[in-house]
């Protein structure tokens, strides 16, 4: 099994969620339900996700120190 894509939540406005990926100079936006996806897949690790009502059950992976 591959690690996971490591992204960083940048900024969460006017209801959209601000990604950055790796190697992308250039967050990538999306909506909540896109971004409720990437926190429950096993595919990505989202850091900086605040605590706040919708991510509090959604990330519980930790990170895996390389």
């Amino acid at each position: 099994m591959s690690k996971p894509i490591k992204l960083r939540l940048v900024e969460v406005k006017n209801e959209k969620y601000f990604l950055k990926y790796p190697n992308l100079s250039v967050p990538i936006a999306m909506n909540e339900q896109l971004f409720t996806k990437f926190l429950n897949s096993d595919e990505y690790f989202i850091e900086g996700v605040p605590h706040h009502k919708l991510f509090k059950t959604k990330q519980k992976r930790t990170t895996v120190n390389v």
